[in-house]
């Protein structure tokens, strides 16, 4: 249940401070730059992803029993722990606001959103097999989309370190992130139905 409700949460913060932060575009700004360094939205942000970070963690360690009886689950289980667990590392690495100096906060940053964007494409993949064909099918098709929205964030780097208009970083970004958190809920909603699915009887 924290997994189905972790996504919207996130997803609701991302409205929000976007709304908030004046002049704000989701088409082309990146979703950190709503926490960036004397942001005006940087609290409120904190803030509401604390509540996220709860619930995916809480989710995680459900994953975690989950995974005790299957192979997939428990590989993708333990990725998620080290999503987790890397959570707390954003903030050794903030990034600044458009427009100031460049340093190697901003550079751990970048670098960070790089191991994520491979850290959750193989979340999506090692958890494929973990839930019958469907889900299968469901995944390799998500991952595929959300590989290549993550990688393709990335040409766009030159442009922010030289200071110039980035159009459409914040579509081709949220697709990359939406994707991974439309995969957790569905995940989370698979799970809760197996849970109350009873087993069956052997003749």
């Amino acid at each position: 249940l924290a997994g189905v409700l972790s996504s919207p949460v996130y997803v609701a913060a991302d409205i929000l401070c976007g709304w908030r932060y004046p002049g704000y575009s989701f088409a082309n700004q990146v979703i950190r730059e709503l926490s960036a360094i004397g942001a005006v939205t940087t609290d409120l942000w904190v803030r509401l992803l604390q509540v996220y970070a709860v619930l995916f963690a809480a989710f995680t360690i459900g994953m975690v029993r989950e995974g005790r009886s299957n192979r997939r689950l428990r590989l993708t289980s333990w990725l998620l722990v080290a999503f987790v667990l890397s959570g707390p590392l954003w903030s050794f690495v903030p990034m600044h606001q458009r427009g100031e100096v460049f340093t190697w906060t901003d550079a751990g940053h970048i670098a960070m959103g790089g191991v994520m964007v491979l850290l959750l494409s193989a979340v999506m993949a090692a958890g494929a097999g973990g839930l019958g064909h469907r889900f299968r099918v469901f995944t390799r098709a998500l991952v595929s989309v959300a590989f290549v929205a993550g990688v393709g964030t990335f040409a766009y780097v030159p442009r922010m370190l030289a200071q110039l208009p980035t159009p459409g970083v914040g579509i081709v970004e949220r697709i990359f992130l939406y994707a991974f958190l439309l995969w957790i809920g569905v995940l989370a909603v698979a799970l809760l139905r197996r849970a109350e699915t009873p087993p069956r009887r052997e003749a």
